[in-house]
């Protein structure tokens, strides 16, 4: 029987170039320059996971790690400028168990921008290697590939119009013969063609998501289990957040809902911030919640769900953290869902008065009544600062001027205590850190279908940052 996995690791490695200026005239000779650096350039490890598209602007300039294959001019001057190529070589890491078995197929989701005359190469094979192959024909043809996918098309009028959108499709790359497994499965992305050029311009770009590749193969292969996270360089423990009849409430993690009437059946983008009529809800972190559609039976679809964990932890002079993970073991399961979450991550340092002390800043949580609370700046993230009141159970405090230090798109795999988030926090002080996950986008035929419309977020006890 055969198997299919996705949401499988993976790890993304770039070639990038760009030549000396050149007059905007001798656009073509650039082009191809461009490609025959591009045949020999080397290949770098990317950390961010997430492809891009570079900007349509000649005045850019540089390079850019999120960008997957692509063409352009930049750097524009005076009648002269800069071609830049590039391509992308996503490693993905097959389970254990596949070994001894074999690959049939990849199915690859790839995205194209509206500049791409000639389309693109998508080229597929099976290594141990953990470096990408570097001979051309390799990295053009693999073991199995495609080529000129998704081009720009023209109108059948004369003279023929460009059709001008963005374009996408999952191509799947089915082997001449089942290939024995190797460690990884590397996917290779290029232009069809670095050579072509309209006018004054090198045009087109396109991207995969590495997180929704599914290795198909031609026997059962069970998935690599979930390992024990080694141990961060700082556990964030759970942070005793305020008091309640006498009984201290533990976590600091906070489910929010903002009622928007009736939805009915339809593709929808959660509207946060939490309004006059929005409701808060204490849960533990360890149990999780759902964030997205909620409302008892699920039959009312009018109302969203979101999350807010805040920590409080004191930071050394040379502390500095980069990343950021959950204690629990799926934070977010999300493999099978039409569901799209944001999380924004926000840091600030809180100065003590005289009279306060370090008991009274722990009590303290965001202030849900507060206006700085319920702003759409802190769940979408559309300000780098924002400011929130905060209080406790007997005293207020100085409201918390908050920084954005992270924020990440969660959609299509599994979230689980080995993924990282990047982050950029700071010290000496201390620091309060709050963590908004919102539903971002969503979609439902009918209520059967709600359970691909939500996820339940399950941060767990403690936050690691490293």
């Amino acid at each position: 029987m055969s198997t299919t996995h996705s949401g499988l690791a993976f790890k993304r490695f770039t070639r990038q170039v760009r030549t000396e200026m050149t007059a905007v005239l001798a656009v073509s000779a650039a082009a191809h320059q461009a490609e025959t650096l591009l045949k020999s350039a080397p290949w770098v490890e990317q950390s961010d996971t997430q492809g891009t598209f570079p900007a349509r602007n000649a005045l850019q300039t540089g390079f850019n790690e999120k960008w997957d294959a692509f063409k352009h001019v930049g750097d524009y001057a005076s009648g002269y400028q800069k071609a830049y190529a590039g391509m992308v070589a996503y490693r993905i890491s097959l389970p254990a168990d596949a070994a001894g078995k074999n690959v049939v197929s990849a199915d690859i989701p790839l995205y194209v921008d509206r500049w791409l005359v000639d389309g693109v190469r998508v080229a597929a094979y099976l290594s141990d290697d953990s470096t990408p192959a570097t001979d051309w024909d390799t990295l053009r043809e693999g073991s199995g590939y495609l080529s000129a996918q998704l081009p720009m098309t023209y109108t059948a009028d004369d003279p023929p119009l460009r059709v001008v959108v963005e374009k996408n499709d999952t191509l799947t790359i089915t082997f001449a013969a089942p290939i024995a497994a190797a460690d990884y499965l590397w996917v290779v992305v290029s232009l069809e063609d670095y050579t072509t050029s309209r006018d004054f311009w090198i045009e087109g770009a396109a991207l995969i998501l590495g997180e929704t590749v599914a290795v198909t193969f031609d026997a059962d292969v069970s998935a690599d289990t979930i390992a024990t996270p080694p141990p961060a360089d700082r556990r964030v423990d759970e942070t005793i957040c305020y008091g309640v009849g006498g009984i201290l409430k533990r976590n600091n993690v906070r489910h929010t809902i903002r009622f928007s009437g009736d939805i009915g059946a339809h593709q929808c983008f959660a509207t946060h911030p939490l309004t006059s009529d929005g409701s808060e809800v204490y849960f533990d972190g360890d149990d999780g919640q759902i964030v997205g559609f909620g409302g008892g039976t699920m039959s009312t679809w009018n109302d969203f769900h979101s999350v807010v964990m805040t920590r409080i932890f004191p930071l050394g002079a040379n502390d500095a953290f980069a990343k950021m993970r959950f204690s629990s073991g799926v934070v977010l399961p999300m493999a099978d869902k039409e569901f799209s979450a944001k999380m924004i991550i926000w840091a600030g340092r809180i100065d003590l008065a005289d009279d306060e002390t370090a008991t009274d800043i722990v009590m303290a949580r965001a202030d849900m009544s507060a206006a700085g609370y319920v702003q759409q700046n802190m769940f979408r993230g559309y300000a780098d600062q924002v400011t929130v009141a905060n209080r406790s159970a007997d005293r207020a405090h100085t409201a918390w001027a908050l920084t954005k230090v992270g924020e990440h798109v969660l959609e299509g795999r599994d979230y689980t205590n080995l993924d990282t988030f990047d982050i950029d926090i700071k010290g000496p002080g201390v620091t309060v850190m709050m963590i908004c996950v919102s539903p971002m986008r969503y979609w439902a035929e009918d209520a059967v279908d709600m359970p691909t419309a939500r996820a339940t977020f399950k941060p767990g006890k403690y936050i690691y940052l490293s």
